[in-house]
């Protein structure tokens, strides 16, 4: 009896160190996942900033020249266009 109670534990313990190493395993499996993702995320992020900013000097340069424009027309002239 005493050695079917020992194979009995032995057993259970061999199953708890396998579902341990399966949960150790999923749980590195996940982690490495969402590092991944995170580095995804921070590079696109990176890069549309780096677009953005050219994107809005480009858009300030045109808005000055649109004003500068703009300010060679006369009020008369600018009201006859509407």
């Amino acid at each position: 009896m005493e050695t079917n109670s020992m194979n009995i534990v032995s057993s259970m313990n061999l199953v708890v160190a396998d579902m341990k190493a399966e949960k150790e395993y999923s749980d590195n499996y996940i982690q490495t996942n969402l590092i991944q993702l995170m580095i995804v995320i921070i590079v696109i992020s990176f890069a549309c900033l780096l677009a953005l900013i050219p994107l809005y000097s480009f858009i300030q340069y045109k808005r000055g020249k649109l004003l500068e424009l703009f300010s060679t027309f006369s009020l008369v002239e600018i009201e006859g266009m509407a």
